[in-house]
């Protein structure tokens, strides 16, 4: 049987302290695999997390950045990037300027990036119980923010697990869809070894 799997590259960006680890615990928690690579020859270095998705065995590259200058600059290293996830904590209104529309308009221009980008707010107060006595981004905000960037999605997180299964289904079943449509004798493969691999 052939191993066949859905490959996808995730560009996460966010400061350390907007909470972004917790998509990297979320996809690990449902792994058959996970690792971390530092790639030498290429200076790069990444999380590989291979999960099952509707069947599908999905195998996901995760390259984390703290801003989108890190990222562009990075760019030529990581090469065909299908997600990038802009992460925020939404106890920091000051984190919604860090990220710019002429950032984002160089990544689609420059390296001609395609891909889905989403715009994630993490309530940290209820995701790591902390109490915050700072403002937070309202969602009606965030939202605004989401449009002014022109971004696919927009989501807030407030449960790790429920909240973060919704943002994953969305994104992985966007992808399985196109799967399916482009390369239906492939999808087929890919299932029988999703199929193989849950036994």
């Amino acid at each position: 049987m052939k191993k066949i799997s859905y490959s996808l590259n995730i560009g996460l960006v966010g400061p350390k302290e907007s909470g972004k680890e917790i998509f990297i615990d979320y996809l690990k928690r449902n792994a058959l695999e996970a690792s971390f690579i530092s790639d030498v020859i290429k200076n790069v270095n990444y999380h590989e997390i291979l999960t099952i998705f509707d069947h599908i065995p999905m195998k996901s590259r995760i390259f984390m950045a703290k801003d989108l200058d890190k990222l562009i600059y990075n760019y030529d290293k990581i090469k065909n990037l299908d997600i990038l996830i802009l992460a925020l904590d939404i106890f920091e209104p000051s984190l919604l300027c860090s990220y710019e529309k002429d950032k984002l308009e160089e990544l689609n221009e420059y390296f001609m990036f395609k891909g889905m980008t989403l715009l994630v707010g993490i309530d940290t107060e209820s995701i790591f119980n902390k109490t915050n006595s700072r403002l937070k981004i309202e969602q009606d905000v965030l939202v605004q923010k989401a449009q002014e960037l022109n971004v696919l999605y927009c989501f807030e997180l407030q449960n790790r697990t429920s909240d973060l299964k919704e943002l994953f289904d969305k994104i992985f079943g966007d992808f399985l869809f196109k799967f399916k449509m482009t390369s239906p004798d492939l999808y087929e493969s890919a299932r029988q070894y999703g199929q193989t691999l849950i036994k």
